[in-house]
């Protein structure tokens, strides 16, 4: 007897990550880009974060600024998780599977270990369960131990679709405008722990959605 679920899982393994990849790079294409960010950032690994809700685009402001991508992004290992590393392979980017839950000691020293290789990290702060807009320990811990700035990546679509969940997804609909907003490095190693997750907090909440 076939396992429905199990096919349906399957299914949405193979069909879904494309889609999403494709999609992406339609509402890219469809839409006005205003880019809010003069210059370049540096040549040198960087940690880029987004909010969990604001995933679907940044992935594309990031290869504004790297156009030969380097990057791991720091995603869950359950299967919602797993679709999302599965699509962003279409853009060539790696992953660290994990969580604050699920091997939180292995993620952060793979992270680690990848930046000092000469590589970019990639994190939604409050993935991949929320609270929506709250800041991951292993998020300050990374940036500190490596001594790696942190970049702050936000997107503002005109019109756009919010999706009922605990993020409260945004999905940014055709031939509106999108505002791609990216933040000058922000050093935290000669912070405190509170310090550091304020200032990160605070830079991240500017253009954040309502």
């Amino acid at each position: 007897m076939i396992n429905r679920k199990k096919l349906l899982r399957q299914l949405s393994s193979t069909l879904l990550p494309p889609f999403a990849a494709l999609l992406m790079k339609i509402i890219y294409l469809t839409t006005k880009k205003v880019y809010h960010y003069k210059g370049e950032l540096p040549d040198k690994p960087l940690i880029f974060l987004f909010w969990h809700n604001d995933i679907l685009m940044e992935p594309l402001q990031y290869l504004h600024f790297r156009k030969n991508p380097n990057i791991k992004l720091l995603i869950s290992d359950h299967y919602d998780g797993q679709l999302i590393a599965k699509a962003m392979k279409y853009y060539k980017f790696g992953n660290i599977a994990g969580s604050s839950n699920s091997n939180p000691t292995k993620v952060l020293i793979q992270a680690m270990k990848f930046i000092k290789s000469g590589g970019d990290i990639g994190l939604t702060p409050d993935g991949p369960r929320g609270p929506r807009y709250s800041i991951s320990k292993g998020t300050i811990i990374i940036a500190q131990k490596t001594d790696t700035p942190v970049v702050i990546f936000n997107s503002r679509a005109s019109r756009y679709r919010a999706v009922k969940s605990w993020d409260k997804f945004v999905i940014p609909k055709l031939f509106g405008r999108v505002d791609y907003y990216a933040s000058a490095p922000i050093y935290l190693s000669d912070l405190s722990y509170e310090e550091a997750e304020k200032k990160v907090k605070d830079a991240m909440m500017v253009h954040a959605y309502d």
